[in-house]
């Protein structure tokens, strides 16, 4: 779980981003991989709970 937190801080607005940039030794399409799937499952938990 402590891996998933780590992506989505690094997957921040530019500006904070830019403010403390770091090379991560992981490649950035897996982070951003990471972070695209946790929104999809985020989408679809909100749309089984609120249904339009």
């Amino acid at each position: 779980m402590s891996q998933g937190t780590s992506s989505l801080h690094t997957w921040m607005p530019p500006e904070r981003s830019s403010h403390g940039r770091r090379p991560s030794k992981k490649p950035r399409n897996s982070a951003y991989r990471k972070v695209l799937l946790l929104c999809l499952l985020l989408l679809k938990s909100i749309a089984r709970w609120h249904p339009k």
